[in-house]
């Protein structure tokens, strides 16, 4: 049987076209009657706008000022409060008139009056109340859409719609939504002539929609899921009418809809994979316990231990009731549990893993490295691809530079193995062939390893070429080919632990903090008033041997040095005792020539043959740049003889001793310098010119020499021990310049040599600027290269060494070291 509904019962007393009923009905409940009755007679009428063929510019005037940017339905309505004005003050006469000149048709205005009439009554008899204050636009046009609900439109395309049942309509040029083209539209007809037109038109929300007859809306739901931040399963609900699409895409409480599903959601998503947030004690330790086998899995990088999620989802649905769906109910049900019962919740480990895991364990696989008396934490990941996958070494941007390179080659004792086994397939096919089956070859190795700061390919080696007798060459090594996984990724962190910057390229990462020094000013364990950064005499205490700073939870051991800033000298942190023994006598020097004015001024003015000197070095070094060097090459050099000062007593000493010592020293260093200028500069004459195109390689090495041997800071740079040597290297260099044209071959065999030592030179030296670093061995190497070409071109000056390939390669394996 049917029933006739309440709205049913209230259609059936209005006697009109039931969508007139129908908002009419809609419009008492939204208090906007009024201008319902006014729209509503108007509908039921032939418009009372008339629009003559002669005089359509004059007409569409006259009607534009009852016009409403947003609706046509509105436009009735100010057509009706203006008509209603002139009625009650016109006469019948003057109101024809009226009408005639705002070409509006007076029957129909009548005839309009009289709809409205007759609706007002009927209203009044249904005791529908009319509204004083006028409505505003929503509740207006939702009155008007429940009526119309056949005609709403979205927008398709520039100005066409498309509607109910996929019909597609354009709307009239007449209306007031023709140039703005909303995006939804409600029309009072739709008429077909050329095209489909919908005639008297207004802009609308499709929200609107919603709240009328819901009971004839489809509704359809899709991609139900896990929503963390909510605790429940919802999906997407898709809101139809009559095919148009009034909500696409909205999010809805899926629980009731399907709680099955949702229960089975809640469960995998909420539980099994931990996304729940909850204070129930047993899955804090069942969500520990899972962490900690999954754990075990990273480290070995095998997912073959903890049990797959299809057990762990039986184990809570053999145990959680039907009808706990979302997180809401399951934090009220486990809360009413007893402690039994909670404990039937609680996994165990054993029931966790698949099988044994012993292999991972502190020595195989640490929580931290310890490093040069420092204690690094490591993170493990498994995540193939990843910047972070592998093994983690935490530093913050302090120490990067005190990390020694090939210490971390030798990474985990857990993944070395793996390590050796790619770096030996790696190797060429002629080598790699004598060590099969590698794995076996790699564990007899391993037996007789240790880590160390040694290069992991070295040791690798000497171990296999023991067992072996066959020499791997260093260059043979593919260390690039190992999968990044067996490299150390480096996380540099900042103060508050935060990783800025993760690499496994070390070399990058000492590059990008080479200018991290530890400014001791800005350390949280020390004050400014201790640690001054503009220091122009020593007041500042003792200078320390060694400091340790705390940074990213790591304590670094760190050397305190002072550094020479020309103008002052302030205070540092070094990462080794080399650099900061180094750095810190260029600036003890500086102090010293603050703490003596009087005496360097002397020395100044009464310096042998150095107005001579300053104008033959003039291209190349300022008069007063050159001074300044030769003074702090003075000092540097007696300072070097001696203990580095510390502390105020210690320095006060070493002035009174250099008061004795600086003029006499200076003045010897001054004639040396002397004689390497006008050696320099002879020399330098003799390059100037046209070039001999067969010499041109041979005169730019000779160049590239002369460069390297003079340069703006060259006398407090170079040691005292090679700066002495300086006349005989510009001799050695003037007799390969005379001898230059008749000794070709012995140039080109010189120059093959030269550039790859050179070239080695070059690029480590320049690793350790990156890394703040001073190594006397490298220096001591490039002297050696100097001492090459003097023993190469003019054996009969002789040498303070005898040098031969092998001494060389000894001392770059010093340099290595």
């Amino acid at each position: 049987k049917r029933h006739m509904t309440a709205l049913g019962r209230q259609l059936a007393k209005i006697p009109v076209d039931p969508r007139i009923g129908r908002m009419l009905i809609e419009a008492n409940e939204q208090r906007s009657l009024s201008e319902a009755l006014i729209i509503t007679s108007a509908l039921s009428i032939q418009d009372p706008r008339e629009r003559p063929a002669e005089k359509t510019q004059a007409a569409d005037q006259a009607h534009a000022k009852y016009k409403d940017p947003d609706s046509d339905f509105v436009a009735f309505v100010n057509l009706w409060n203006s008509f209603e004005e002139q009625r009650q003050s016109l006469s019948s006469s003057q109101l024809k008139k009226y009408c005639q000149k705002n070409f509006l048709s007076y029957m129909r205005m009548r005839e309009w009056r009289e709809v409205h009439r007759q609706l007002h009554l009927i209203s009044r008899e249904l005791e529908y109340t009319e509204n004083r204050d006028p409505a505003g636009y929503e509740p207006i046009h939702r009155a008007l859409l429940s009526g119309l609900l056949n005609n709403i439109g979205e927008k398709y395309e520039k100005r066409e719609y498309v509607g109910a049942r996929n019909r597609r309509f354009n709307v009239f040029p007449g209306s007031s939504c023709y140039r703005k083209a909303p995006k939804w539209i409600v029309s009072a007809e739709l008429v077909e002539t050329t095209l489909v037109y919908a005639r008297t038109n207004a802009r609308i929300e499709p929200q609107w929609v919603e709240s009328i007859s819901s009971h004839i809306f489809k509704r359809s739901y899709f991609e139900p899921h896990w929503e963390q931040k909510r605790a429940q399963v919802v999906a997407f609900e898709r809101v139809s009418l009559y095919g148009l699409e009034i909500v696409p895409k909205r999010k809805v409480n899926y629980s009731k809809i399907d709680p099955v599903v949702s229960r089975e959601l809640f469960i995998r998503h909420g539980l099994v994979q931990g996304e729940l947030r909850s204070n129930a004690p047993f899955l804090k330790r069942n969500q520990q316990l899972i962490e900690e086998v999954d754990e075990l899995e990273t480290r070995l990088r095998k997912k073959d231990i903890l049990i797959d999620d299809e057990l762990l989802f039986e184990f809570y649905d053999e145990r959680i009731p039907q009808d706990i769906v979302s997180g809401r109910y399951f934090e009220a049900w486990w809360k009413k549990l007893d402690k039994a019962q909670l404990e039937t919740l609680t996994l165990t480990k054993a029931f966790l893993m698949t099988r044994d895991a012993s292999e991972v364990n502190d020595a195989n696989y640490p929580d931290t490295i310890a490093i040069n008396d420092m204690r690094f934490k490591l993170d493990y990941s498994f995540s193939p691809g990843q910047e972070s996958d592998g093994v983690s070494i935490v530093v913050p941007g302090g120490a990067v530079r005190q990390l020694p390179i090939h210490r971390l080659d030798w990474l985990v004792p857990g993944l070395l193995r793996e390590k050796c086994i790619q770096l030996v397939k790696s190797l060429p096919r002629n080598l790699r062939k004598q060590f099969v089956p590698v794995p076996d070859y790699v564990d007899a190795a391993l037996k007789e390893m240790q880590p160390s700061n040694e290069p992991l390919t070295k040791v690798l080696g000497q171990q296999l070429t023991r067992k072996t007798g066959v020499k791997i060459p260093d260059e043979c090594w593919n260390v690039d080919g190992v999968d990044d996984h067996l490299k150390f990724n480096v996380q540099v962190v900042n103060e508050k632990g935060k990783v800025e910057k993760e690499s496994r390229d070390l070399l990058h990462l000492m590059d990008a903090y080479q200018d991290v020094a530890f400014d001791l000013s800005k350390s949280s364990q020390d004050s400014q008033n201790t640690f001054k950064q503009q220091i122009t005499q020593w007041d500042f205490g003792e200078l320390e041997l060694d400091k340790e700073v705390d940074q990213g939870g790591i304590t670094l051991k760190l050397m305190p040095a002072l550094e020479d800033a020309k103008t002052h000298v302030k205070m540092i942190l070094c990462n080794d005792r080399l650099t900061a023994n180094n750095k810190t006598v260029r600036a003890v020097a500086r102090l010293t020539m603050f703490a003596l004015p009087d005496l360097i001024k002397y020395t100044t003015d009464k310096l042998p043959q150095i107005k001579k000197t300053g104008l033959l070095f003039a291209p190349y070094v300022k008069a007063s740049d050159l001074m300044d060097d030769l003074l702090m090459g003075s000092i540097m050099q007696l300072l070097t003889e001696r203990s580095i000062p510390r502390s105020s007593v210690q320095f006060n000493a070493w002035l009174d001793e250099c008061r004795s010592l600086l003029y006499d020293h200076t003045s010897e260093l001054s004639l040396l310098l002397n004689d390497i200028a006008i050696q320099h500069h002879e020399l330098m004459k003799q390059l100037k010119g046209k070039i001999n195109l067969a010499l041109a390689n041979s005169m730019s090495d000779l160049k590239f020499q002369l460069d390297n041997l003079v340069y703006p800071g060259f006398i407090s740079e170079t040691p005292k021990e090679w700066l002495n040597h300086y006349p005989r290297y510009l001799k050695a260099a003037n007799d390969r310049f005379e001898k230059m044209p008749r000794e070709m071959g012995r140039e080109r065999t010189f120059l093959a040599a030269i550039n790859g030592c050179w070239e080695q030179y070059k690029t480590l030296k320049l690793q350790h600027e990156q890394q703040g670093i001073y190594d006397p061995e490298l220096e001591t190497y490039r002297w050696m290269l100097e001492e090459l070409r003097v023993s190469w071109f003019s054996q009969k000056l002789g040498t303070a060494m005898t040098i031969s390939e092998k001494r060389l390669s000894k001392q770059w394996s010093l340099v290595k070291r």
